[in-house]
C-alpha cells in the first residue's frame, strides 16, 4: 500500500448490501492511520486489506447515527483483545461518551488502554517521522450535533513543512453554506449523495442529506479537484451509474464511491 492513500471500507446509507456495507472511510499517511466513522463491520473491511484495528491513531465521527457508530465498540474490543496498550484518540459528537460509557458498562467491558475522547472543534495532529496528518472538524447542516473533517497530509522537512494532499469529508449534510469555506480548494472532497435529484430532489433535504446534483454543485462553488459521491442509498444498488452521470454534468470530474476502492495520494 502507498504511504498515503484513501481507502473506502464501506460506502452505502442507512443498510447494508451484501457488497456495500456502512460508512467508514481509512485514511493512512506516513505510518499514520486514521478512521473516519466506523460502520458495522469497519474492523472486518480493515483486516481485508491489511490493517489490522491496533494501527489506528484516531477515529473521527460524523455524528451519532447507528450506521455511522455501531462499528466503533467492536473496534475498541478488538484492540484490546491484541493487548493494545497506546492510547487511542476519538473525536465527535458530546453523546459519543455516553454511548461508549453505557455499551462498555453493560456489556462488562474494560478497553484497558486510555481512550482520549475530544469534541470539536478541538484540532488533532498525528507525526509518524516527517510526515503529519492534520485533521480538522467543521459543522455540516444534518440532524442534531453533526461534523464533517478536513485532513491534510503534511511533510517536514529542511525547507519546512509542505502540504502533501487535502480531503474533506462532510458526513451527513444537505447543501448549506456553514461549511463551504472549510472544504474549499481540496484535492479530493467526498461528499454526502445519498439520492439522485430526479427521484428525490423534493425530499432529501427534510432529512439532511444531498443529491448527486448538490454534491456537484458544492464541488464547482469549493472549487476542488476531486469529487467523490458517498452515501449512496440501497435504492440505487446496481444504478450508481445515473448518480454519477448528474453530477458530472455540472462537475466532470466525478466518481463514485465503492466499497474497497483506493484512491493513491
Amino acid at each position: 500500500m502507498s504511504s498515503s492513500s484513501i481507502v473506502f471500507l464501506g460506502t452505502s446509507a442507512g443498510t447494508p448490501t451484501p457488497s456495500e456495507w456502512f460508512p467508514s472511510i481509512l485514511v493512512t499517511h506516513g505510518g499514520a492511520y486514521l478512521l473516519l466513522d466506523a460502520g458495522e463491520g469497519a474492523q472486518i473491511r480493515m483486516l481485508e486489506t491489511g490493517i489490522g484495528p491496533g494501527r489506528l491513531d484516531v477515529i473521527a465521527i460524523t455524528h451519532m447515527h447507528g450506521d455511522h457508530v455501531f462499528g466503533l465498540p467492536g473496534l475498541i474490543q478488538s484492540m484490546s483483545m491484541s493487548a493494545r496498550s497506546r492510547p487511542l484518540s476519538i473525536l465527535g459528537p458530546v453523546r459519543l461518551r455516553p454511548f461508549l460509557e453505557q455499551v462498555f458498562s453493560l456489556t462488562d467491558f474494560d478497553p484497558g488502554f486510555p481512550i482520549e475522547l475530544a469534541v470539536p472543534p478541538y484540532r488533532f495532529e498525528v507525526a509518524k517521522g516527517n510526515s503529519v496528518l492534520r485533521l480538522e472538524p467543521f459543522p455540516v447542516c444534518h440532524v442534531g450535533e453533526s461534523y464533517g473533517y478536513r485532513v491534510e497530509g503534511l511533510i517536514r522537512g529542511r525547507g519546512g513543512v509542505k502540504k502533501r494532499f487535502s480531503i474533506a469529508y462532510t458526513g451527513d449534510t444537505r447543501p448549506c453554506n456553514e461549511y463551504l469555506r472549510h472544504i474549499e480548494g481540496v484535492d479530493i472532497l467526498i461528499h454526502d449523495a445519498t439520492f439522485s435529484q430526479k427521484t428525490h430532489g423534493r425530499e432529501v433535504w427534510e432529512y439532511g442529506h444531498s443529491t448527486a446534483l448538490d454534491a456537484a454543485e458544492v464541488a464547482r462553488r469549493a472549487e476542488v479537484g476531486v469529487l467523490v459521491l458517498f452515501h449512496k442509498s440501497v435504492r440505487y444498488q446496481g444504478r450508481g451509474e445515473g448518480l454519477l452521470d448528474e453530477a458530472k454534468n455540472v462537475f466532470p470530474n466525478t466518481i463514485l464511491a465503492e466499497d474497497g476502492m483506493r484512491l493513491l495520494l
